[in-house]
């Protein structure tokens, strides 16, 4: 069975231009040891482990190529438009309406909480109930780009078209909070008293300095 695999990848390296050093930099040649860290990519990355480089594969594995550097812009319809901030673009192309030729013209910001302990669980779990985000904002600070700003993303029923979602990595809930310190993060802040669709909540994990800061920049420009 390796050979048809094989045989499967040489085709795709030559129809997409990928390499196997883009898994392993070690690795040079197109064999079964391409197929064991294919197949350990695709595990860890939610995808079919069938050890082929198929498109959804490839297009996972070029978002991770491309996520080894940080950018200093955000896409806009297309364009790159400059922010004084670091930013990563994963772009979700399966969760969204893409507005192709139509110029689209948002009215409003909706913010969330992922709920969450990071930018790439964030993003799991959007894929896996097929919905989508404009931006995450990471414990770290770093915005996460995951659909262009023309491009519908659906994360408020009702608000879609006329809005750019931002969601804040933030798990929430006061039982996380240990978890954070021990992943080296410095202790989260406590809201007291927050209004959610006029629904007072229950304290709950706030947001780092940094967040905020990144989320400043970000909603400047849009």
């Amino acid at each position: 069975m390796s050979w048809l695999i094989n045989r499967y990848n040489k085709k795709s390296s030559k129809k997409y231009g990928w390499h196997p050093s883009w898994l392993d930099s070690q690795l040079t040649k197109i064999d079964s040891d391409l197929i064991d860290v294919i197949k350990w990519f695709q595990i860890t990355h939610d995808l079919e482990v069938d050890g082929k480089i198929g498109p959804m594969t490839f297009r996972r594995l070029l978002s991770a190529k491309d996520l080894e550097k940080s950018e200093n812009y955000i896409l806009v319809d297309g364009k790159c438009v400059e922010i004084d901030w670091d930013v990563k673009i994963d772009l979700m192309s399966d969760n969204c309406y893409r507005t192709w030729r139509r110029k689209r013209k948002p009215k409003m910001i909706v913010t969330h909480w992922d709920a969450t302990t990071s930018a790439e669980k964030c993003r799991r779990v959007l894929q896996a109930r097929n919905i989508s985000t404009h931006f995450c904002i990471d414990n770290d600070g770093m915005i996460y780009q995951y659909v262009d700003t023309n491009n519908v993303a659906w994360h408020a029923r009702g608000s879609n078209n006329n809005s750019i979602g931002i969601d804040f990595s933030n798990a929430y809930y006061l039982k996380y909070s240990n978890y954070y310190e021990k992943k080296g993060f410095n202790k989260r802040p406590v809201c007291h008293g927050s209004i959610v669709h006029n629904v007072k909540l229950k304290p709950h994990l706030g947001y780092y300095p940094v967040q905020i800061e990144a989320y400043k920049k970000l909603i400047n420009i849009l």
